[in-house]
């Protein structure tokens, strides 16, 4: 998602940008089949918990706001992100040319939506860990709603201020992502306590096993689920942490960094696809759901 901020190139960088390079063909080449990967893998997430009455939990409804904002990368940025880049053989191209803005901002947009859901996520894990048996009370689905409505609100006017240039803003939308930053260790750490604790009450709960089977059995899922999150988190930032730097060097070079995107960008663009099949691999209830909706039979 180019979310290039800096000021346009000059006549010189215009030039030399005029042609596709060898760098254009081969990552055109990537996301030809990135794109329809995206959009299969996480459509079949998307449709498993739809389909299965057992996953429709709040936690499960913010996995499918991220599979939707991942979806939506492979329908509208990945081929958007093609066009742009075909758009330099074009000699007139003015009706290209809102390519690139439309591109930038549904990126800025989408890539707010992730953001903000891994981070709702991660709240959500550690409140089922830490107030396991209050979290039914706690988080509800017309909280859950409500809270991917204003995730979808804030990052729509977030990219709203690129295309309106309200540059004042963006001291604001600094301060959420590092509230962010903040919320999501503080998540982790919470779980990581609550694990630990959790392991030293181990040998006491198996003194009243009858008794407490059902709610250690929970608990193993739950932490499982907190792992898995985790995980997904750490690929988000391992995706999103080459393109944050670009966009570091640029406001400290003020130079034109608009060619030095696309490797970047392609970066992020994996971790649409890298999400289902975590998913897939660390969620046993998902997995089975997946593989009923593929007609597939279980070992």
């Amino acid at each position: 998602m180019d979310m290039n901020t800096t000021s346009k190139p000059d006549s010189t960088d215009r030039t030399s940008d005029d042609s596709i390079s060898a760098l254009d063909i081969s990552l055109i080449i990537l996301k030809v089949p990135l794109s329809p990967l995206i959009v299969v893998t996480n459509s079949v997430v998307l449709v498993a918990i739809w389909k299965t009455t057992s996953l429709h939990t709040p936690g499960n409804m913010l996995l499918c706001n991220l599979a939707v904002s991942d979806l939506a990368v492979g329908l509208l940025i990945q081929p958007l992100f093609i066009l742009n880049t075909l758009r330099k053989l074009v000699v007139n191209d003015d009706i290209l040319s809102s390519v690139s803005k439309t591109k930038d901002i549904a990126g800025i947009c989408l890539c707010g939506v992730s953001f903000l859901t891994v981070t709702a996520i991660s709240l959500d894990r550690m409140i089922a860990l830490k107030f396991h048996l209050r979290y039914n009370s706690l988080v509800t689905m017309n909280k859950t709603a409500l809270a991917i409505a204003v995730i979808w609100t804030v990052s729509g006017f977030s990219s709203s201020s690129k295309l309106l240039k309200v540059h004042a803003l963006y001291p604001v939308f600094g301060l959420i992502i590092v509230s962010c930053l903040v919320a999501n260790f503080f998540a982790y750490f919470e779980v990581y306590r609550v694990v630990i604790r959790h392991r030293g009450q181990i040998h006491s709960q198996m003194q009243v096993m009858s008794a407490n089977a059902g709610q250690g059995m929970r608990f193993k899922q739950l932490r499982r689920s907190a792992v898995t999150i985790f995980y997904v988190y750490c690929l988000f930032l391992l995706c999103y942490l080459p393109y944050i730097a670009t966009l570091v060097a640029a406001v400290f070079v003020r130079t034109s960094f608009g060619k030095y995107y696309a490797v970047p960008s392609t970066i992020v663009f994996l971790n649409s696809v890298l999400n289902p099949v975590m998913y897939f691999w660390r969620q046993s209830n998902i997995r089975q759901a997946v593989k009923r909706i593929l007609k597939f039979r279980t070992p």
